[in-house]
Protein backbone atom coordinates (compact mmCIF):
# COMPACT_ATOMS: atom_id res chain seq x y z
CA UNK A 1 0.00 0.00 0.00
CA UNK A 2 1.52 3.64 -0.46
CA UNK A 3 0.49 6.76 1.71
CA UNK A 4 -2.13 7.95 -0.25
CA UNK A 5 -4.33 4.90 0.70
CA UNK A 6 -2.94 4.81 4.14
CA UNK A 7 -3.94 8.55 5.12
CA UNK A 8 -7.46 7.60 4.56
CA UNK A 9 -7.02 5.18 7.32
CA UNK A 10 -8.49 5.81 10.81
CA UNK A 11 -5.82 7.24 13.36
CA UNK A 12 -6.26 3.42 14.96
CA UNK A 13 -6.15 1.44 11.72
CA UNK A 14 -3.07 3.44 10.76
CA UNK A 15 -1.33 2.91 14.29
CA UNK A 16 -1.82 -0.81 13.67
CA UNK A 17 -0.46 -0.89 10.37
CA UNK A 18 2.66 1.09 10.94
CA UNK A 19 3.45 1.08 14.57
CA UNK A 20 3.36 5.05 14.67
CA UNK A 21 0.14 7.18 15.50
CA UNK A 22 -0.19 10.05 12.21
CA UNK A 23 1.01 12.45 13.73
CA UNK A 24 3.96 11.13 14.35
CA UNK A 25 4.52 9.40 10.75
CA UNK A 26 3.84 13.25 9.76
CA UNK A 27 6.68 14.56 11.87
CA UNK A 28 9.45 11.95 10.87
CA UNK A 29 8.52 12.41 7.54
CA UNK A 30 9.10 15.85 7.78
CA UNK A 31 12.42 15.74 9.29
CA UNK A 32 13.52 13.11 6.77
CA UNK A 33 12.36 15.33 3.90
CA UNK A 34 15.74 17.58 3.62
CA UNK A 35 17.73 14.04 3.25
CA UNK A 36 15.57 12.37 0.88
CA UNK A 37 14.11 14.45 -1.10
CA UNK A 38 16.51 14.16 -4.14
CA UNK A 39 14.61 16.36 -7.13
CA UNK A 40 16.94 17.71 -9.29
CA UNK A 41 20.16 16.68 -7.78
CA UNK A 42 22.49 14.45 -9.44
CA UNK A 43 22.70 11.32 -9.20
CA UNK A 44 19.95 8.41 -9.32
CA UNK A 45 16.45 9.55 -8.25
CA UNK A 46 14.33 7.42 -6.33
CA UNK A 47 11.03 6.54 -7.39
CA UNK A 48 9.01 6.62 -4.31
CA UNK A 49 8.17 9.82 -1.91
CA UNK A 50 9.68 10.26 1.41
CA UNK A 51 6.29 9.06 2.95
CA UNK A 52 6.51 6.21 1.02
CA UNK A 53 9.69 5.15 1.74
CA UNK A 54 9.39 5.71 5.41
CA UNK A 55 6.16 3.53 5.38
CA UNK A 56 8.09 0.70 3.70
CA UNK A 57 10.73 1.61 6.65
CA UNK A 58 8.46 1.10 9.73
CA UNK A 59 6.36 -1.39 7.86
CA UNK A 60 9.82 -3.89 7.90
CA UNK A 61 10.42 -2.71 11.42
CA UNK A 62 6.93 -4.26 12.32
CA UNK A 63 7.88 -7.70 10.75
Amino acid sequence: MTYEQFKHLQPSAFQRRCGVQPETFEQRAHLLRPQLDRRGKRGGQCKLSVEDQLLLVLEYWRE
